[in-house]
């Protein structure tokens, strides 16, 4: 019977110490994953699709451009006007190193108008993934009310912005250029 109290009391002894640890490694975690999300969402309000007037590219746009672009401009709004801006040279790394330039436009029909940033990737030009992306954010956010509890939408809120587009690693000898110190690090 002592020993069983003994046991016992050991027992809740180990339970009183390792409650707060858990409590305490659980608000850690917590807190490093609000921080990295925070983070992310930083980044992710910094590639907000805008017009982008410079620096501008030599050619312009041709014929053919034109209709990809209203292509692209129509798979977001069917049957509208677009009016194409100018066309700038260089993308975002987020879009890929296959994108090349991108070129703001206002797509609008009867009901509404609305502003895309296309990009020429590996020579089409396309809604990039940075603007795909913000594209499905703006509908998750008009769905809001479908979901059945806030925590459900913030849930799928926080997928979209682990799927946001991130840019590519850099090749290991560009790496070592701009990171001097990370090369002799990995030797070791």
């Amino acid at each position: 019977m002592k020993r069983t109290i003994v046991h016992l009391i050991g027992a809740w002894a180990l339970v009183a110490v390792a409650g707060p640890s858990d409590e305490n490694a659980r608000r850690a975690a917590y807190k490093a994953r609000m921080e990295s999300l925070w983070a992310l969402e930083d980044r992710i309000d910094s590639t907000r699709p805008q017009r982008r007037d410079s620096p501008a590219r030599y050619l312009n746009i041709s014929d053919n451009e034109v209709r990809e672009v209203q292509l692209a401009a129509f798979e977001v709004l069917p049957r509208s006007f677009v009016s194409i801006g100018t066309v700038v040279t260089g993308c975002p790394c987020a879009d890929g190193p296959k994108c090349a330039d991108q070129v703001w436009v206002v797509a609008a029909d009867k009901k509404r108008s609305m502003g895309l940033l296309l990009s020429d990737i590996d020579g089409i030009w396309v809604i990039g993934p940075v603007q795909r992306w913000w594209l499905q954010r703006d509908a998750l956010a008009a769905s809001r009310e479908s979901f059945r509890s806030y925590r459900d939408y913030r849930k799928a809120e926080e997928e979209l912005k682990l799927e946001f587009p991130a840019c590519a690693a850099l090749p290991k000898k560009l790496d070592r250029l701009v990171n001097p110190g990370a090369g002799a690090a990995e030797s070791k």
